[in-house]
Formats: structure tokens, sequence, C-alpha cells
């Protein structure tokens, strides 16, 4: 090493060593273990952990490997008791599936929640290792590829599947070639039978290969409902398979149609195919839920996950509902089953939206696993009043953290989104419809809602400055609501059936809007009708869509105007880069010319874009790769990390009073950060 290589070392050295370099102190504030719930025993509720997709338990029921569908992959040594995200440095990515073979543990990637499929392959850990490799089959996040589905034919010999792809490797993940394609397909099971060298790929059809994945037939038309039409044959979203690891050549098929589900058996490998069951009692076996598994040492042993999870003692002849979200109930499971693990045929695990449950006793009583450490908390929104913090989350309702513990106000039933406190109301988007509750308890109140014609999850509650009752609702169309009644602001603007996207009103400028639907233009020759402004407060808008011309190409996700100079004005982008990066674009006079303010920014999807309040010029943008901090000193953006995963994040708060900053991630709960002395002023 030269002599002035070693001075910049040292020098470097010097600067990490003084805090130059270091990274921002962080706080998990969790959850770190399943809330309890506010609703009485026996009554419904919505209380977990987060989505867990893909599951794996050792034959000692020690082992388990929980993969979350956002945020990486966690480990418990202890049978649940305790869990690790073990995921690599990077992006977090959804781990949609999990193979182990004698030396390594391989996994398949995918983000599939940002309106476009991506991932980065397949990744693999060797035994007693902690540095996560190369499985051979790697994508760059804007090839839009995720792999749903690993499986093991021989030591060398593997096959992967994504939405409308089959790869296959044959010397153990160097080389991976795809050996089939066809558009609309989407794949999620590879199965191998234990004899010869059959395989089954299943998705929206059913194929079937006799020389280890080399070719592959569509044998859909084969299934019981398609043999029952002698015309077009039906759409089915999703088909689940099993082998029955207790007879050769027996497979179970389960799938839906027209409000029925089916469960066809084949006694030949895959030839033909019987019905077992048709009925109507299994509801919502979709593209989003469909399982089956028969028991190890019991044939007569099957499990079928939907939204709920139902067992068959005779085979699949028939099928009674095995979990409920009964709180406190000896048989409750939180609802949506994404992943059916059987050991035997007492010890069944299910992963689902709420995290990992296990029976002992083959389905009569259950018990999540979600010990201390299992965080996959997906919050789409977040809202703070004094010490009382609301996450809004996927599927687990709404989590209220307050004085250091949390509680899932079991009361909101579903999928929770922005929240809105304003004093003694709490103004929430509950399953894509408005809720107004009392701050007090959450019971809902008697009020007036904007009449929309479409109700999104993830809809925007913004307040209005000035005013402690007003409010935005930001869905189909801009409303705007006085403390009396509701008025929609862009009643004058064609939306062209697309849902309201971003807004901002300015803090000090009350007056002064800004307001963007949803999709880009794509070139249309009528490049209007996507960007407005307005200095009125509504009622009459300026069009500025032609003034940013990326907007053929990306879309607006967020917009925050500077509370002191109010032409300053920042927008953040959606639709992933391929080349440029066009995430962020500033304006100085008011949104009449633009300039690209990406550099250094991932070219991954973004979500929110604020000024931080007080400061000359600091802005945060909030990502798919986390957090990043400008402000007009700096010639690009910084990433803020830390402890905190590089992991989608939806929304953040600001608590100015206390200097912190509060962040609500895509699948790793609530985190807080004391906002440094240059974030607060310049």
């Amino acid at each position: 090493m030269s002599f002035k290589r070693l001075i910049s070392a040292f020098l470097l050295f010097i600067l990490y060593a003084t805090g130059f370099g270091q990274s921002y102190q962080w706080r998990h504030l969790g959850p770190f273990e399943t809330p309890q719930s506010t609703v009485d025993s026996g009554w419904n509720t919505p209380t977990g952990i987060g989505w867990i997709e893909s599951l794996w338990v050792s034959e000692d029921q020690l082992t388990l490997y929980a993969g979350t569908i956002t945020s990486g992959l966690y480990r418990s040594i202890d049978g649940g008791q305790h869990w690790k995200l073990i995921s690599e440095q990077g992006t977090l990515y959804g781990i949609l599936d999990i193979m182990q073979t004698k030396k390594e543990l391989w996994v398949s990637t995918g983000l599939t929640h940002y309106e476009e499929d991506l991932g980065i392959g397949i990744r693999k850990l060797e035994r007693d290792s902690t540095t996560w490799s190369s499985g051979g089959l790697d994508f760059k996040p804007n090839q839009r590829q995720a792999i749903w589905a690993l499986e093991y034919l021989t030591k060398k010999c593997f096959l992967a599947a994504g939405p409308e792809r089959i790869y296959k490797t044959e010397d153990g993940g160097k080389n991976w070639s795809e050996v089939y394609g066809r558009d609309q397909m989407n794949f999620r099971t590879i199965l191998k039978a234990k004899k010869a060298k059959k395989c089954f790929a299943a998705g929206s059809r059913l194929l079937l290969s006799e020389d280890a994945g080399d070719s592959w037939n569509d044998i859909t038309d084969r299934l019981t409902l398609n043999r029952a039409y002698t015309s077009k044959p039906k759409i089915i979203q999703r088909i689940a398979i099993c082998e029955d690891p207790n007879r050769k050549n027996r497979f179970l098929a389960c799938y839906s149609y027209g409000g029925f589900t089916y469960v066809d058996q084949s006694t030949d490998g895959g030839e033909n195919w019987e019905q077992l069951y048709r009925h109507r009692k299994i509801r919502r076996l979709d593209i989003h839920h469909a399982e089956i598994a028969i028991a190890p040492g019991n044939s007569d042993i099957v499990v079928i996950g939907a939204v709920k999870s139902y067992l068959s003692r005779d085979g699949g002849k028939s099928f009674e509902q095995m979990t409920f979200p009964l709180y406190k109930s000896p048989q409750f499971a939180h609802d949506d089953i994404r992943s059916v693990f059987l050991l035997d045929s007492l010890n069944f695990y299910l992963g689902t939206d709420g995290g990992v449950f296990h029976s002992a006793d083959g389905g009569r009583s259950w018990k999540d696993l979600n010990g201390r450490g299992l965080c996959g908390v997906m919050a789409y929104g977040l809202g703070i009043n004094g010490d009382r913090i609301l996450l809004g989350c996927q599927d687990l309702g709404y989590l209220e953290f307050s004085n250091g513990e949390w509680k899932n106000l079991g009361e909101m039933y579903g999928d929770g989104g922005d929240v809105l406190l304003r004093n003694d109301k709490v103004y929430s988007i509950l399953g894509g419809n408005l809720r107004v509750s009392r701050a007090l308890d959450y019971k809902p109140v008697r009020s007036e809602y904007p009449r929309t014609r479409m109700h999104p999850f993830t809809a925007k509650l913004i307040p209005e400055p000035n005013n402690d009752e007003g409010l935005y609702y930001l869905g189909d169309h801009l409303y705007h609501f006085d403390g009396q009644s509701w008025a929609k602001l862009s009643e004058s603007l064609d939306n062209k059936g697309y849902k309201a996207k971003a807004f901002d009103v300015n803090r000090t400028e009350s007056g002064q809007l800004y307001f963007a639907f949803d999709q880009p233009t794509w070139d249309h020759p009528d490049f209007q009708g996507k960007f407005f402004q307005s200095r009125d407060g509504g009622m009459n808008w300026k069009n500025i869509t032609s003034n940013l011309p990326i907007l053929k190409w990306r879309y607006i996700t967020s917009i925050s105007s500077h509370p002191v100079r109010n032409n300053e004005v920042v927008v953040s982008l959606g639709i992933m880069d391929q080349d440029e990066v066009h995430k962020v674009y500033r304006s100085l006079d008011g949104g009449e010319k633009w300039e690209n303010w990406s550099e250094s920014l991932p070219p991954l999807e973004t979500f929110k874009i604020e000024h931080i309040p007080g400061s000359e010029s600091g802005v945060l943008l909030a990502c798919v790769d986390g957090l990043y901090y400008r402000n007009n000193e700096m010639s690009s953006w910084k990433a803020i990390r830390g402890d905190i995963p590089r992991i989608a994040i939806r929304d953040f708060e600001f608590d100015m009073d206390s200097g912190i900053l509060y962040v609500a991630t895509y699948g790793n709960g609530l985190w807080s950060l004391e906002l440094s002395s240059e974030m607060q002023t310049k």
C-alpha cells in the first residue's frame, strides 16, 4: 500500500472514530410479542405479529424458520420462544419459500406489495455460517422478478418458479436455465414426487413433468372441474397440490371456482383425477390463500389453508373448520393461512397473517409461537397524539403503543391504514373505509362521511393547519372536512378513473394546495389532468401537469412544500427506474420549473416525502430501501442507517416537542430516532 493510501485510510479511521461516520441511533419500539387485544374472550380479533409467508420446522421442533412477506427471514432455535432476524445486509425482501439441504439453507426472494413484483432471486446460507451468498439465480430489482417456489430434486438438481417462469439447475446452483415460460401462470408451488423424476408446477394452471423438469405438460383440463364442462375450460385462480407421504403415486389437488372448493385425488401419479370433495364450506381459497398437506404417518389427515384452516380426518372427503379468530379460545389462530407444515398426524404448523401457530393435538387447540423478537408488523399509517401512538397495519387492524406497552384495538377488525388523531376523535382507514371513533375508547361515533366511489386501503388523512377540527381525505378524490361537513375539492377535476394519490397543504399558507392523481399518462397526446395547484384552498385549480414532463412515465407519490418559502416544493415519484433515477423532483418557483433532485437515491418505489418542521431546508424521503435525508447544502441524498433494517417505510411522523422522529416500517414495526441538530436546523 502506498504512503498516500495509508494516510487516506488513517484519516478515514479518524473521521469514523470521532463520530463523523457513525450510524444514527435508532430505537426499535416493537411490538416484540403478540399484543393483547382489547376485545373480550371469544370475540373476533385481528391481533398478531405480521404476515408469515413461508415456514420450515425441524423434526425435533426446536429450529424454526419463518419467512415474512416483506421483511426477511427469522430463525428460532428454542421452539419459537425467541426469534432473530437473520437476513443479509441490504434492502430487505420477502422470503417466499424456504428449502433446507444437508449443508445449506436456501430461500427465494420477492416483494409483491408495491404494484410491481421485484426480487433479487435465490440466496443461500451455509450451515454454521452467518454470511449469505448467491444461489446462482440472480435478478436486479428493476427486472421485476419474484421467485415463489423452490424444490429439491437431488443433491445438485433443484427447481425454482416465478409467476411465469420455471428454472432448473443441475450443478447445485452454479448455473440455472429457464425450462418453461408462459404468461399468466401465477406459479406458487413446485412439487417433486418422492419416486422417479415426476414433478408438478401449480398456479392458475397445473403442469406435470416426467423428466425432472426438463419438459412440461399442462394437465389442468384433467381436473374434475374442467372435465365437467364441454365448453371453454374454466379459469382457476390458484391450484394447491401435495403428495401423500404414505402412499405411492397419490396426490391431492385443491382449488376453487364459483364459490365451491374442490379437492381432486390422483392415485396414478397425476394421470387421472377423481373428485373427493366439492362444497361451499371452505371460503376464499384463492390466489392469495391456497395450501394443502397430508400428514406423514396418516393419509386420512389432510389440512387445507385458505382464509381459515380446515381439517379432514377421512382422506379429503369431508372437512371441518379448524382455526377461528375468537380471542383466547383454544382454536384461536389468525386468519389468512399462507403456509402449512405438518410434521405428523398431531403436530401442525401454520404461517398466517398474524404469525406462526402450532397445534400439538391434531388441530384441536392452537398456540401462537410469536415469541420475543418475531416482528413482521406491516404498517400503512402512523398517528401520534402525546404519548399515544397508533399504527394502522395490514390485517392487524390498529395497534396502540402507550407508556411502553402495546395492545391491539380488537374493535377495529381488518386491514388498518392511515390514522389521524384530532382532539377527542380518531379518524382511521379500516378496510379502505373511513371510520370515526372516540379517542377515549375507540368506540365508533356517528359522523358524516364523504361520498366516495373507491375505497383504497392506501387512502390518506392530512390535518388542516390552524384548525384542530379540520382535515383532508385523499381517496378517489380530494375531500375537505371543516369540522362540520365535507366538501369535494376536486369536483371540477376529471380523474379518468384513477384515484387521488398525493396532496400537500402548506403549513403557514393554508390556502396553498398541491394535488395529484395516480398513474402516468404513458406519453398520451392529452398530457393533462394529473397534477394541480390551488392558491385559494381548492376553490380554483391550475393544471401544472405539463410543467413536469416526467409524469408521462412516472406518477407522484407524495408532495411537500416548504412551510416558510412556500414556493419551494418537492415531489416523490413512483414506478421503478431502470436507467436514470427519477425519484425526487424539486421546484423553487411554485411548480413552474422542476429539477431532478434524485442524486444517490436507489431506483426503488417511494412512499412519502416531507420537510422537517423548523429546519431551514431539511427533507426526509421514505422508500422501499428505508429513509433518506437531504438539505440545500448537500449535493446528494444520505441514507439514515443504523440498527434499523433497510426496509420499506410507508409513513413517518415528527414529535418536534421532544425532537423525535417515529417511523412505521412495512414489516418490522415501529422505530424512533432522536433528530440530530443538523436535521432540526439545517
